[in-house]
């Protein structure tokens, strides 16, 4: 396959598509698994600050 082949840059395209949905889905995972770990050391937290 010629380097110049539409198909192959198509293919190279939606590749890099799907690793930038990988990432942002990933980001959004992490940011909510970060929340969550926020509100549960906070809800922990609380017993022992009164």
């Amino acid at each position: 396959m010629a380097l110049g082949s539409g198909a192959l840059w198509a293919a190279l395209g939606n590749v890099w598509a799907a690793l930038g949905t990988f990432w942002t889905a990933f980001a959004v995972l992490w940011a909510a698994i970060g929340d969550l770990w926020a509100a549960l050391v906070a809800l922990f937290a609380v017993p022992f600050a009164a």
